[in-house]
Protein backbone atom coordinates (compact mmCIF):
# COMPACT_ATOMS: atom_id res chain seq x y z
CA UNK A 1 0.00 0.00 0.00
CA UNK A 2 1.23 3.35 -1.23
CA UNK A 3 1.14 6.47 0.91
CA UNK A 4 0.15 9.44 -1.22
CA UNK A 5 2.37 12.45 -0.95
CA UNK A 6 1.57 15.37 -3.15
CA UNK A 7 4.90 17.72 -3.97
CA UNK A 8 3.49 21.45 -3.67
CA UNK A 9 5.18 21.89 -7.33
CA UNK A 10 4.90 21.33 -10.55
CA UNK A 11 8.21 20.83 -11.79
CA UNK A 12 8.70 17.75 -14.03
CA UNK A 13 12.29 17.11 -12.50
CA UNK A 14 11.62 17.77 -8.91
CA UNK A 15 8.51 15.23 -9.84
CA UNK A 16 11.31 12.73 -11.13
CA UNK A 17 13.91 13.58 -7.80
CA UNK A 18 11.22 13.31 -5.65
CA UNK A 19 9.30 9.90 -6.95
CA UNK A 20 12.53 8.49 -6.82
CA UNK A 21 13.51 9.44 -3.29
CA UNK A 22 10.66 8.45 -1.95
CA UNK A 23 9.69 5.13 -3.60
CA UNK A 24 11.71 2.95 -1.78
CA UNK A 25 10.21 4.12 1.31
CA UNK A 26 6.54 3.02 -0.24
CA UNK A 27 5.29 6.65 -1.03
CA UNK A 28 3.67 7.50 -4.17
CA UNK A 29 4.17 11.16 -4.83
CA UNK A 30 1.75 13.13 -6.64
CA UNK A 31 1.84 17.28 -8.20
CA UNK A 32 -0.37 19.52 -7.62
CA UNK A 33 -1.17 20.39 -10.70
CA UNK A 34 -2.66 16.43 -11.37
CA UNK A 35 -5.11 17.50 -8.40
CA UNK A 36 -6.10 21.08 -9.78
CA UNK A 37 -4.29 22.84 -6.77
CA UNK A 38 -3.04 25.98 -7.87
CA UNK A 39 0.06 27.19 -7.18
CA UNK A 40 0.55 29.31 -3.83
CA UNK A 41 1.72 32.79 -3.76
CA UNK A 42 5.64 32.95 -2.65
CA UNK A 43 5.68 36.12 -0.70
CA UNK A 44 8.78 35.84 1.79
CA UNK A 45 11.78 36.61 1.64
CA UNK A 46 13.40 33.50 2.05
CA UNK A 47 13.68 30.18 0.75
CA UNK A 48 12.58 28.28 3.66
CA UNK A 49 9.66 30.79 4.58
CA UNK A 50 8.28 29.88 1.09
CA UNK A 51 8.63 26.25 0.75
CA UNK A 52 6.73 25.96 4.08
CA UNK A 53 3.90 28.23 2.60
CA UNK A 54 3.85 26.22 -0.41
CA UNK A 55 3.62 23.02 1.59
CA UNK A 56 0.86 24.32 3.79
CA UNK A 57 -1.14 25.21 0.72
CA UNK A 58 -0.97 21.87 -0.69
CA UNK A 59 -1.63 20.20 1.98
CA UNK A 60 -5.04 22.50 2.88
CA UNK A 61 -6.08 21.97 -0.37
CA UNK A 62 -5.57 18.12 -0.73
CA UNK A 63 -5.94 16.47 2.55
CA UNK A 64 -2.76 14.71 2.18
CA UNK A 65 0.41 15.29 3.28
CA UNK A 66 2.89 17.71 1.33
CA UNK A 67 6.22 18.45 0.94
CA UNK A 68 7.62 21.63 -1.27
CA UNK A 69 11.31 22.69 -2.49
CA UNK A 70 12.61 25.75 -2.87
Amino acid sequence: MSKKIVLASNNKKKMKEMQELLAPMGAEVISQGSLGIPSAEEPFGTFVENALTKARWAAKHSGLPAIADD
